[in-house]
Formats: structure tokens, C-alpha cells, sequence
């Protein structure tokens, strides 16, 4: 990851300095970069999933609901 990182910053290094509009600046390559790495995306939703995960732990369980039934008439029917 730190390869593609460096990688990314020196081809935008030609960029870098010129003052003129529309070039990036180093701070703006490096933060490009790390926005865009697919890496620090998957370890950002992992943390955000991780984050939602603690939160519903942190709620009510749903209700549980069993039903039985005995001697209605209609059981016998059904299976002779």
C-alpha cells in the first residue's frame, strides 16, 4: 500500500510547486491518494460496519412470539 502511495505522489510530483491553477500541491496528491486507495476504503467501511455493529448490539433483541395449539378439530383431518 505504502508503494502504490509513493507511486501516485511522484507521478503527480511533476505537478507539484508550479503555483498554476489547476495542479495539486504535495498535501493535495497525498490526500488524493489516500482517498483513493482501495486499502484505507476497505478498512474505513470495515471500521464504519464495526461501528454499526456495536450500536445494534447496544439495542433491544426483537420479541419472540410461539404459538401451540392443541384439540382444534382440524388437526386430526388434515393427516387422516
Amino acid at each position: 500500500m505504502k508503494f502504490l502511495l509513493v507511486l501516485f505522489v511522484v507521478l503527480l510530483c511533476p505537478l507539484v510547486g508550479r503555483g498554476e491553477t489547476g495542479h495539486l500541491t504535495s498535501e493535495q496528491a497525498l490526500e488524493l491518494a489516500l482517498s483513493y486507495s482501495p486499502e484505507l476504503r476497505a478498512a474505513r467501511l470495515k471500521a464504519q460496519s464495526a461501528r454499526k455493529n456495536v450500536a445494534a448490539a447496544g439495542m433491544r433483541k426483537n420479541p419472540d412470539l410461539n404459538l401451540e395449539s392443541e384439540g382444534l378439530g382440524w388437526d386430526n383431518d388434515l393427516f387422516g
